[in-house]
């Protein structure tokens, strides 16, 4: 059973077969110094023993909210969408299934939250670790107030953890293309964030454990076999919030898997705002695709 009060945050994980670690990030739940979160997990249709795991949960008396949907299998991308409808709290944390959180995360994402209240803020961004502590970007020294494409543009990058206001994440859609069941969340975070600030908290509250069939392992194999989303990804940062050097890589990587897609220039021109960079970009893509389709294959 779980407790019925309205939740301040909502911890949500989309998963898919990953009972043995997921295991941890429950036990990183119920070791927390503060309950006040919803526990939302989005079963992207498992077929190992995920759902027996979560039924025997349900009949237990937990310290914090438990909600467990099960859909039909589509991507991680497609069980974030999925979730709008569920989401409980104020504020929004994913914790992958193969990941978990230090035993003061959910306290320090209200404390932040509380202490930047009288800033239009949209995300607060701690560090993820590992299992040592050792935090993922060694850039960020200190709390920085900014937005994320200013983020970017200063060369901050890499895995971070993102806390969203949760009506600004319910009001992002991933794009969803037949065939293919990932998207990276880059531009979901940026869109999310647009016209807000976001503050970067350098303090590490989660640790990541990358498997080597997850998601981040597959790196770029797994981008050219979901080429559309790859594409659909890049465009979001042709926008003239991005600094040339930002523009430019994505436009190469736009053309790209446009040429993975076995599309011309023609069509690759078609609905993107930003025209010339792709053109100027539109060669160099070519030689990058050579090489990808040759390491990688399709």
């Amino acid at each position: 059973m779980t407790q019925n009060i309205k939740p301040l945050v909502t911890v949500l994980t989309p998963t898919y077969n990953r009972m043995k670690t997921l295991k941890e990030l429950y036990r990183s739940l119920c070791n927390q110094t503060c309950f006040n979160f919803q526990w939302l997990v989005i079963d992207d249709e498992s077929t190992d023993a995920t759902r027996d795991f979560f039924k025997k949960c349900e009949t237990k008396t937990l310290p914090f909210i438990l909600d467990y949907v099960y859909k039909k299998n589509g991507g991680k991308h497609t069980a974030l969408n999925f979730s709008h409808k569920f989401i409980k709290g104020e504020y929004l944390i994913i914790v992958d299934s193969d990941d978990f959180l230090v035993k003061d995360a959910i306290e320090q994402i209200i404390l932040y939250w509380r202490k930047y209240s009288n800033l239009d803020i949209g995300a607060i961004i701690f560090q993820r670790g590992h299992r040592d502590g050792v935090k993922f970007d060694n850039k960020i020294n200190k709390n920085i107030v900014t937005t994320f494409a200013e983020a970017m543009n200063s060369g901050i990058k890499g895995d971070h953890c993102e806390t969203v206001k949760s009506e600004l994440f319910k009001n992002f859609q991933f794009p969803v293309f037949d065939g293919e069941n990932f998207i990276a969340e880059g531009a979901m975070w940026y869109s999310v964030t647009k016209g807000k600030k976001v503050v970067y908290i350098d303090k590490v509250i989660y640790i990541a454990e990358y498997l080597s069939g997850g998601l981040t392992k597959s790196g770029r194999k797994l981008q050219i076999s979901n080429a559309r989303g790859a594409k659909w990804h890049a465009s979001m940062f042709l926008s003239d919030d991005f600094s040339l050097k930002v523009k430019l890589k994505n436009a190469l990587l736009y053309g790209c898997y446009c040429n993975f897609l076995k599309e011309n220039l023609f069509i690759a021109l078609r609905k993107i705002s930003n025209k010339k960079i792709v053109v100027l970009a539109w060669l160099p893509s070519k030689v990058l695709y050579t090489y990808w389709n040759n390491k990688y294959g399709k």
